[in-house]
């Protein structure tokens, strides 16, 4: 789910409470903010990704999705 809708969907993601969620950005700047959101509402096995940015750095294919804006186009 993207960062945008997080706030408003923190009910879809109770299911997930106390299990391991890991957030992932293109650079880890809104996948670190997510968690801290996730948090704030009592999440307490969360991972942040150094981003994908780093994936593809380590010589991993990436698949491009919807482009962020601090996606290089």
């Amino acid at each position: 789910m993207w960062i945008e809708e997080l706030g408003g969907r923190m009910e879809d993601l109770e299911k997930y409470r106390g299990r391991p969620v890991m957030a992932i950005c293109y650079t880890g700047v809104r996948s670190r903010y997510a968690c801290q959101l996730l948090a704030q509402a009592g999440f307490d096995r969360l991972y942040n990704s150094p981003g994908m940015m780093f994936w593809a750095d380590m010589g991993y294919e990436v698949v491009p999705g919807r482009p962020t804006p601090d996606m290089p186009t």
